[in-house]
C-alpha cells in the first residue's frame, strides 16, 4: 500500500506498482521520484519494447505519448484488451492526441511540459477513484 496525501487528506491507496515510460531522463527521473515519495515501486522505461510482457505487474502507467519505437496509443489499446490491466490507471503525457488517447482507454491526457504539483494531484485524484472500486 502507499500513502497519498493532499493538503485535505492523507489515505492508503492500493496502487503499489507504476510503470514511467519517456525517453526524456530528466523528465523520467522527475516523475519516478514524485511517485516514489508517496511509497509507490516505480519501474523507468525509455523504449515500449518489454512493457506488454510486463504489463501485468503495475496497477498505474505513466507513457509519454512521443515516446519511440512504438505508439502509446496502441500501448494503451492492448492493456484494455488484457484480463490483467483492463482496469489499471493510464495517464498518457502529450502535447496534442487527447481524442485518440482517451478514445485507447487513458484515463487522463496531460500536455507537456508537464508541472510536478499537478501532475501529482491528478495521479491523486486518479488513485482515489481507482481505490473507490476495490
Amino acid at each position: 500500500m502507499a500513502t497519498i496525501s493532499s493538503t485535505y487528506q492523507s489515505y492508503e491507496i492500493p496502487v503499489t506498482s507504476a510503470l514511467v515510460a519517456t525517453s526524456d531522463p530528466k523528465l523520467l527521473s522527475l516523475l519516478s521520484m514524485a511517485l516514489r515519495q508517496t511509497g509507490i515501486e516505480v519501474q523507468e522505461f525509455q523504449t515500449l519494447s518489454g512493457i506488454p510482457e510486463n504489463a501485468d505487474t503495475y496497477r498505474l502507467f505513466v507513457v509519454d505519448g512521443d515516446i519511440k519505437p512504438g505508439n502509446a496509443i496502441e500501448l494503451s489499446r492492448d492493456l484494455r484488451r488484457q484480463q490483467s490491466t483492463v482496469d489499471a490507471a493510464i495517464v498518457l503525457l502529450s502535447f496534442d492526441e487527447a481524442i485518440d488517447a482517451y478514445d485507447a482507454g487513458v484515463d487522463m491526457v496531460m500536455a507537456k511540459p508537464v508541472s510536478i504539483n499537478l501532475f501529482m494531484a491528478r495521479i491523486r485524484s486518479i488513485l482515489r477513484r481507482y481505490n473507490s472500486f476495490r
